[in-house]
C-alpha cells in the first residue's frame, strides 16, 4: 500500500498515516507527501503522469501485477 497525507490535514490525521507504516510495515510500500493539499485534493495528482503519487500507484499496481 501506499499513503499519501496532505500538508493541509490535521495532526490526528497524519499520525494516524504513520501508524498505518507502523502496523503494516510488510504491506507498505511508500508515503507520499502532499503540500498544500487535504483528503479531499489529494487525488488531483493523478492526472498528471510524471507526479511522485501517480508513479507510485503505477509500481504498486505492477508489484500487485494488476498492470
Amino acid at each position: 500500500m501506499i499513503t499519501a497525507v496532505g500538508g493541509l490535514e490535521s495532526d490526528e490525521f497524519k499520525r494516524q498515516n504513520q501508524l498505518i507504516e507502523q502496523h503494516w510495515p510488510r504491506h507498505f510500500l511508500e508515503d507520499i507527501p502532499m503540500l498544500g493539499t487535504d483528503h479531499f485534493t489529494v487525488v488531483d495528482a493523478l492526472i498528471d503522469p510524471a507526479h511522485p503519487l501517480t508513479q507510485a500507484t503505477i509500481t504498486l499496481c505492477r508489484k500487485s501485477g494488476a498492470a
